[in-house]
């Protein structure tokens, strides 16, 4: 994730949680301190800062990596450190949706879809992070995949692989070894009575 602070806004959150009464200047002479403790201390909550990406005048923007997530209060958790740091704004990635949403079914899906959705997921706050995936999530259980091979074939082995990976069975996988067997047993009761006619014309 990339997270975008502002030294007024990061000075006024340091302001609070180190309850001192320093200037934003004064605060920003000692930013490589209090950003290490602040940084730190947010490591708890499954954000760990990895390092700066750039500079833009008192905007900096960093990249962060988010500890996947199980439930919901995990996600409650990551989105409460993400707000700790009073940022300007973060930009989620797709790397970022198993710290987001927990496993399985809608967690695939979101993965999958992503190109569909990604840009809303720009420059936003934490606490807008929550509503902007789950709308997505009901838009795309509402339309068709964007994966789509034009082939049955192809479609059904990447519907069994996206089930694989949500951690789901195939409902159809009984069904189909079922029917597997039976084929197999056709074709072996089948080449038994051409063995027999063979045999037969053979005068064996």
């Amino acid at each position: 994730m990339l997270c975008t602070l502002s030294e007024r806004k990061l000075s006024e959150r340091i302001r609070e949680l180190e309850n001192i009464n320093d200037s934003v200047e004064e605060i920003v002479d000692r930013m490589p301190h209090f950003a290490a403790r602040l940084f730190a201390h947010i490591a708890a909550y499954g954000v760990r800062m990895v390092g700066m990406v750039g500079q833009n005048g008192g905007l900096g923007t960093f990249q962060f990596a988010l500890s996947p997530i199980f439930n919901e209060e995990d996600r409650a958790t990551r989105i409460n450190g993400l707000n700790l740091m009073n940022p300007n704004s973060v930009t989620v990635e797709s790397g970022d949706l198993p710290a987001l949403v927990p496993p399985g079914l809608i967690q695939t899906m979101l993965i999958d879809e992503w190109h569909t959705f990604s840009a809303r997921l720009n420059k936003v706050l934490p606490s807008d992070i929550g509503g902007i995936i789950e709308s997505a999530a009901q838009n795309c259980m509402k339309q068709p995949s964007s994966v789509d091979f034009g082939d049955q074939e192809l479609n059904d082995e990447y519907f069994a692989d996206f089930l694989q990976r949500a951690g789901k069975k195939d409902p159809m996988a009984r069904i189909n070894a079922v029917d597997e067997y039976r084929r197999r047993e056709e074709a072996a009761v089948l080449a038994q009575k051409n063995a027999g006619f063979e045999a037969f014309l053979n005068g064996e």
